[in-house]
């Protein structure tokens, strides 16, 4: 049998997209730590290519920071609201 889930309010606050996109906008690839569960994997690879092609002027990194507000902004709002909820 399945149960009732009821919305349980988190602990430590509830995600939104607008707090994902401003962190995107600011920090590139760190936004991904807001969302750590289901983006660390995209975290670690941003982090990686940042560090390892930096000599590249810059490019990869500008790369990297509009995959992240791209990848923020196509999340709806759902998404965040039952991610709080996990």
């Amino acid at each position: 049998m399945k149960e009732n889930k009821k919305y349980v309010k988190p602990k430590y606050g509830t995600k939104s997209r607008s707090t994902a996109m401003i962190l995107a906008v600011f920090f590139s690839f760190w936004s991904w730590l807001y969302t750590y569960r289901e983006n660390g994997y995209k975290f670690w690879i941003g982090l990686i290519i940042c560090l390892t092609c930096w000599w590249l002027f810059f490019i990869p990194n500008i790369a990297i920071w509009i995959w992240a507000m791209v990848d923020n902004n196509s999340r709806s709002e759902e998404w965040y609201e039952e991610y709080n909820q996990q």
